[in-house]
């Protein structure tokens, strides 16, 4: 019986925020690393992805997005920092409104999960830890394949603030490319927020 009463509530609507759902099959994020390089541009490859995972009712949600190039974790991960980015994601975002879906968009900056071969500079953190960059089990993905994460430094005071502006300006840009924003801190200092990036409301 239970079983039987999971499988009806699966298929039932819910609201999430603004968002009104169909049903709760919710496509997780998935870091698929095929936005254009060095731009960070939404591709045409990721236009197809999600338009063919985009369902009447139902909620994707997407690849974290760098708020700066200095937050960028990944080659080949797309930004929303631009507006050339915010249009990619908007051509996105479109698409899957026109099969009745919505989509939240992931706005994050790496910290110190990521290399100066990815953002030219070396990257920054809350506090330096040396044991980090010293642990060979972590990697991140570079322009000349994996690669361990370059030595951070230390964040300054008026940088806090270039950041949280950083963020402001990526959440402006996914709102423009109408996708619902959202915080994504999974990363080993780093820092995130979540965009709605695509309701059809």
């Amino acid at each position: 019986m239970a079983v039987t009463t999971s499988k009806k509530q699966l298929f039932t609507g819910v609201r999430v925020g603004e968002m009104k759902l169909k049903h709760r099959v919710v496509m997780p994020a998935t870091s698929g690393l095929r936005a254009q390089w060095p731009s960070s541009v939404p591709s045409e490859l990721m236009l197809e992805y999600y338009t063919q995972r985009a369902s009447d009712g139902g909620l994707i949600i997407a690849e974290s997005s760098a708020v700066s190039p200095a937050g960028r974790a990944y080659h080949t991960g797309p930004g929303l920092y631009s507006e050339s980015q915010a249009a990619g994601w908007h051509r996105i975002t479109d698409a899957v409104h026109r099969k009745g879906g919505s989509m939240l968009a992931q706005l994050t900056h790496a910290g110190r999960a990521t290399s100066s071969e990815i953002i030219g500079a070396p990257p920054v953190s809350a506090s330096v830890d040396p044991s980090f960059w010293a642990d060979k089990s972590i990697v991140v993905s570079g322009p000349n394949g994996f690669t361990l994460p370059s030595t951070h430094r230390s964040l300054e005071v008026r940088e806090i603030s270039e950041i949280v502006d950083e963020f402001r300006l990526a959440a402006q840009n996914a709102k423009a490319s109408r996708v619902r924003w959202h915080r994504d801190s999974g990363r080993s200092g780093s820092s995130g927020r979540t965009v709605p990036a695509g309701s059809k409301q």
